[in-house]
């Protein structure tokens, strides 16, 4: 078994509603990362940014042996 400080796993959440703005519908899609270790979530709006926050995350592990792909 990894040890914790070299293992992460994250619950990711995509949901698409259905926004009033000036007497239009308008879809939006959200979404939220959520850390299985720490319980610590954070909400996003755009892939740009889930890619982010998941990349900072990523980063803190800090496994010395990871790979890229």
């Amino acid at each position: 078994m990894p040890n914790l400080t070299d293992y992460a796993s994250f619950l990711i959440r995509i949901w698409n509603s259905t926004c009033q703005d000036s007497g239009k519908s308008q879809e939006e899609w959200h979404g939220e990362l959520e850390c299985i270790q720490s319980g610590q979530s954070w909400n996003f709006k755009c892939p740009e940014a889930f890619f982010t926050i998941l990349q900072e995350q990523v980063e803190k592990v800090g496994s010395p042996h990871t790979q890229e792909i």
